[in-house]
């Protein structure tokens, strides 16, 4: 498990229930330089006070991965019907380009997921998810200038 400053920006100790696919392991604190982990505590402070200054609660994250250029690193995570969620994510200072894409657990695009980005760097999935089911975050490094960035995801659901 990763926990940077922001688990006590929030007060609360960080508990991940997603599971990283064999494709990219997430990353231990020691894999990462100081300049990531810099880099990803700032980001993601700045995350964190964007979303949660809205109807966004946080709800589990971070999860790091470590990615190279043109890789792929896939996270579980579960969605109650009826609720709506954000899944948010932020990358290292050699990180120009992420993506993301939401899938059913057999791989199935699943439709309604509204993509936004901030910029290229922290992209934003939303939806409400019409049934409560296993889903799939692939995590896309597009463009990395050094041998791997590294990549924060954080999960949001809307408030009650």
């Amino acid at each position: 498990m990763v926990r940077f400053c922001l688990a006590a920006l929030l007060g609360a100790v960080v508990s991940l229930s997603w599971v990283a696919s064999a494709q990219a392991p997430p990353a231990a604190e020691d894999d990462l330089t100081p300049q990531q982990t810099e880099a990803l505590d700032e980001r993601l402070k700045t995350l964190m006070e964007a979303a949660t200054n809205g109807p966004f609660e946080f709800l589990e994250g971070p999860i790091v991965l470590n990615l190279p250029e043109d890789e792929r690193g896939v996270l579980e995570f579960s969605v109650e019907a009826d609720r709506t969620y954000a899944l948010a994510g932020v990358c290292d200072f050699d990180c120009f380009e992420i993506d993301f894409e939401v899938t059913d657990i057999d791989g199935y695009t699943i439709g309604g997921w509204e993509m936004e980005a901030l910029d290229d760097r922290m992209p934003i999935a939303i939806v409400t998810a019409e049934q409560s089911a296993t889903r799939l975050l692939h995590v896309d490094m597009r463009r990395c200038a050094s041998t791997s960035c590294a990549v924060a995801v954080v999960l949001f659901v809307e408030g009650s």
